[in-house]
């Protein structure tokens, strides 16, 4: 049965309940997050750091959160509104971000650098609003063959559609990649850690329609279908994973390993 929710409701409901919550708090633990602080979601979806951010620090702060898609910041901004948080909301790219130098304590971005067009361009642009001192975390995926079932999902994918498009959001940097990205844009004290933890994804019944339901978003094999293909898909995915679904069910919960590059840099004093 086709959902009635839009690509963006379901990339809430789905992909930021179950793996990019979890991801937002890892990112979040390793930053100091402090009354006060201003802080700034980059390409943050339907922005889940900001979100997260501001129920740590319960509305102790500013806190900004810009993307492209409208349609994701409208979601964003009806879930801040239901957590009781106060987000400031931007329609914007992070290669031109419309804010003032030093203008932010905090930047995060979460499993959005592999798709910008410019990566120097835009972490210059990050350094150029934070304020001296201030930090930049990043967030995004190490390699594919580190995503337990999700690499099932995505092979599933292509050999269901013949497109290779669930592959291009992982492994696109290094950890040396990643260093020379921070320190070429002028970035000091660089750290990267390539951190693992487990999510839950619950049901294993509803993983692989609410999967494809959640990505349609951002993936090209996902999108242009009828209802009547998008269900022939789901259900071929499905009958290619049991086998997979199976070996990770523990106590009737779908529960996996996620792994990704945190990489934290500082601009200058």
């Amino acid at each position: 049965m086709p959902s009635s929710q839009s690509p963006a409701e379901s990339y809430e409901a789905f992909m930021v309940r179950f793996r990019f919550r979890p991801w937002a708090e890892e990112l979040l633990d390793r930053v100091a997050l402090a009354p006060g602080v201003r802080m700034l979601d980059a390409a943050c979806g339907t922005g889940i750091v900001a979100r997260v951010a501001a129920q740590r620090l319960r509305g102790a702060g500013i806190f900004d959160a810009i993307d492209m898609n409208p349609a994701m910041i409208e979601v964003g901004r009806r879930a801040a509104a239901e957590e009781d948080v106060s987000i400031r909301w931007h329609v914007g790219n992070v290669e031109s971000l419309p804010f003032p130098d030093r203008s932010f304590d905090l930047m995060t971005i979460q499993q959005a650098l592999q798709f910008f067009p410019d990566q120097p361009a835009a972490l210059r642009e990050c350094l150029r609003v934070l304020a001296p001192g201030g930090t930049l975390a990043v967030g995004i995926w190490s390699a594919l063959e580190k995503q337990g079932i999700q690499q099932d999902y995505a092979e599933a994918v292509e050999r269901v559609t013949g497109s290779a498009s669930m592959h291009t959001s992982y492994g696109t940097v290094s950890e040396e990649s990643l260093r020379d990205l921070f320190i070429g844009a002028g970035f000091v004290g660089v750290s990267i850690e390539e951190a693992a933890i487990e999510l839950d994804y619950g049901d294993p019944a509803t993983f692989v329609n609410l999967m494809v339901e959640g990505t349609s978003v951002g993936v090209p094999a996902m999108q242009g279908r009828s209802d009547q293909e998008r269900a022939a898909l789901t259900a071929a995915v499905a009958d290619d994973m049991r086998s997979a679904i199976a070996a990770t069910t523990r106590d009737g919960r779908l529960r996996t390993h996620s792994t990704v590059f945190i990489a934290l840099g500082h601009r200058p004093n």
